[in-house]
């Protein structure tokens, strides 16, 4: 285990709750910025997402990379990326056809 923590991207003083709260202020919205009209992803682009944020969150709470992804993200509240793109267009269409 302590391989793992002397490979992290962080620096062992940063608390990984500021760190996944950094990761959502900056990371995130940029990754999902204009993810409302992303129209047709290939299955390429699905698997970097499924890759991304695992191996980000995993760094940050200092977790062997064999860690399952789902509990990995889950304890830092997040949803896999995929899924925050679908509930991304879901909430942009149903604004439009509110107002539109």
């Amino acid at each position: 285990m302590e391989k793992y923590k002397k490979d992290s991207i962080l620096p062992s003083l940063l608390n990984p709750t500021t760190a996944i709260s950094l990761y959502n202020k900056t990371v995130l919205t940029t990754v999902l910025y204009g993810s409302e009209v992303w129209y047709n992803l290939q299955n390429e682009d699905i698997d970097a997402l499924n890759k991304f944020q695992p191996f980000i969150v995993k760094q940050i709470q200092q977790l062997h990379p064999r860690t399952r992804s789902d509990i990995a993200e889950s304890t830092c509240g997040l949803y896999p990326l995929p899924a925050a793109v679908e509930k991304s267009k879901l909430s942009f269409s149903r604004t439009i056809m509110y107002y539109g």
